[in-house]
């Protein structure tokens, strides 16, 4: 027997016709071609980048470490290291973006859109937040920082 659920117009709906209704929506808004298409585009960006971002990362740490810099310089070319994974998969997704301005795509890209601007507000606050000497504290406030902008992005707080 399934549970009434309550609405705020004070009407009793059964979670039987809840539930028809959110997988209704689900795969009349979520689970389309368009969203598949560009979640496969988005997963593969990702994985390029890792790849691209393992054979990197052997050279960009030599650099960093056969430089001849003050420690606190080095600790920050090291955490810059750390944004090549996002900044490389920013770029393919900017060059999957222009392969739809230029009418190779099919159709709008909101979420391709919407990940670019994740990893831009991601980029921007982990630089922001390079003054921050402890790493602990400086990892709280980007995840603060980037939990509310991830959600402004998303339009969850313009409600």
């Amino acid at each position: 027997m399934t549970e009434p659920v309550v609405a705020a117009t004070s009407s009793v709906m059964p979670l039987g016709i809840l539930r028809d209704q959110a997988v209704a929506w689900f795969q009349a808004h979520v689970w389309t071609y368009s969203t598949l298409t560009q979640a496969g585009m988005i997963a593969a960006a990702m994985i390029l980048a890792a790849v691209i971002h393992k054979f990197s990362t052997g050279r960009v740490l030599n650099a960093i470490n056969n430089r001849k810099a003050p420690a606190r310089v080095k600790q920050i070319l090291h955490s810059l290291r750390r944004l090549l994974y996002p900044l490389t998969a920013l770029v393919i997704l900017y060059f999957i973006s222009l392969l739809n301005a230029f009418g190779l795509g099919a159709g709008r890209y909101e979420l391709v859109g919407a990940a670019m601007s994740l990893l831009i507000a991601w980029i921007f606050i982990r630089l922001a937040v390079q003054i921050i000497d402890n790493s602990f504290i400086r990892n709280i406030f980007a995840l603060a920082i980037w939990g509310v902008a991830a959600l402004s992005i998303l339009g969850v707080l313009d409600e």
